[in-house]
This record gives C-alpha cells, sequence and structure tokens, in this order.
C-alpha cells in the first residue's frame, strides 16, 4: 500500500517545501532591507548633507569604460543572489540574512549621516557617456555612504567562494572591478569605498562564522541525542 507523502517529506535539492518556503521569506525580507538605500535616496530627508572626499578624489580620473564595470554589479549581484537560492537553497539563509544586515545598516547610516558624492559633468557623446549619464539619473548622488554596489557585490562573491571555491578567481576578479568601477564613475570617494570594504567583510564573515557555529552546535546535540537514546 502506498503511502501519502507529507509536504515536509517533499525534497528538491536536499531541502523540503518548507524550507523554501522558509527561503522565500528571507528572499523578500533581505530584497526590502536592501532596498532601504534606494527608498531613503528619494525621500529627501532633511538634514545636513556630508561630503567624506579627500585630496585623493581629485586625481582619480572619469574612466568610462568601467562604466561596464559599473553595470556587472546587476548581474552579478541578483544573477549570484537566483544562484544562490536555487542552486545551494541550505546556503541560502545564511547568504541574505547576511545582505539584508548590509542592507540595514546601510539605512541606518544613510539617514543618520547623509553623505553626498559629487558627479563627473559627461558629455553624451558616445554609447558609455550616455549609458553613465543614464546610471546618474537614476537616483540623487547623495546616500553615497555606504556603497551598497561594493558591500552587496562583496559578500555575494564570498558567498558564492563557498559554494563553488574552484570560481573564486572570478568572484575575486568581478568584486575588484565593481568596486574600482564606483571610483573611475565618480559615483563614490574613497573613503565610502575603504568603510563599505569593512562592512561587506565584517559582515559576512561574522554572519558566516555565527551561522555556521549554529549549525554544527545543533549538529552535535542531534548526535549526542542519538547516542545517548
Amino acid at each position: 500500500m502506498l503511502r501519502k507523502l507529507k509536504l515536509g517529506e517533499i525534497t528538491i535539492r536536499g531541502m523540503s517545501l518548507k524550507g523554501w518556503g522558509e527561503n522565500a521569506i528571507f528572499c523578500v525580507l533581505a530584497g526590502f532591507f536592501s532596498s532601504l538605500m534606494v527608498i531613503i535616496n528619494r525621500l529627501n530627508l532633511p538634514g545636513e548633507i556630508h561630503q567624506v572626499n579627500i585630496d585623493l578624489d581629485q586625481a582619480i580620473p572619469l574612466v568610462l569604460p568601467f562604466v561596464l564595470a559599473y553595470l556587472l554589479y546587476f548581474p552579478f549581484v541578483y544573477g549570484g543572489w537566483a544562484g544562490v537560492f536555487l542552486l545551494s537553497p541550505k546556503m541560502f539563509r545564511t547568504y541574505a540574512f547576511a545582505m539584508m544586515t548590509i542592507g540595514l545598516i546601510t539605512g541606518i547610516v544613510n539617514i543618520a549621516y547623509n553623505t553626498y558624492a559629487a558627479r563627473a559633468f559627461v558629455e553624451p557623446t558616445d554609447f558609455l557617456s550616455r549609458t553613465l549619464i543614464w546610471l546618474y539619473s537614476l537616483n540623487q548622488p547623495t546616500t553615497a555612504l555606504p556603497s551598497l554596489h561594493v558591500s552587496h557585490s562583496l559578500c555575494t562573491g564570498f558567498f558564492l567562494s563557498k559554494i563553488y571555491p574552484k570560481l573564486t578567481g572570478v568572484w575575486v576578479t568581478s568584486v575588484v572591478l565593481i568596486t574600482l568601477s564606483t571610483l573611475f564613475v565618480k559615483t563614490h570617494y574613497l573613503v565610502d569605498v575603504i568603510i563599505s570594504i569593512f562592512l561587506g567583510i565584517f559582515v559576512s564573515l561574522a554572519v558566516w562564522t555565527v551561522w555556521e557555529k549554529g549549525i554544527t552546535t545543533r549538529k552535535l546535540a542531534r548526535d549526542k541525542l542519538v547516542r545517548d537514546y
């Protein structure tokens, strides 16, 4: 006689349907918190707007080919997001929690200490210059610190390297190009980028360490329970 399977017993890529549902909730939450910067940028909040530029920023030129590296952020982060969700569901919750933590910290900083990064004057003479003008038009030159371009791409690269370590070189190269692009297309200052690098590294490592330690602790507790039983 065939036994009717319960939903909790059906697994896809090693995860139950309930687990997939919980991952979907984490996905929505991570998307919301990751969008806080965009929301705050458009709110025109009252208060002083700061600049954290240094003399070295003036020496960094506008390099239009880096527009392509700046655009790489979108397939890299959102493609990586989808890849972790679909191909490594057991890792996704950790990744999503790290991404939403970065988004939340960024939102808090944007409200408490709003910053401005002066953009370059660009003549629409070719494809790259027109693309950069379009990118500039997507938001205001405020909420510059921290840079989600930097922090989120670094976090995504960190988790992709855990899932596909043989492609670590690809992930690192992508993160470096995206990070440099924020300077060479004049959307962020050097201080913005440095702080964003530290934010991405710290949150990714902290969440990974705590989450993995929790999994190991729970596994040891289950093994002990089985042995005692």
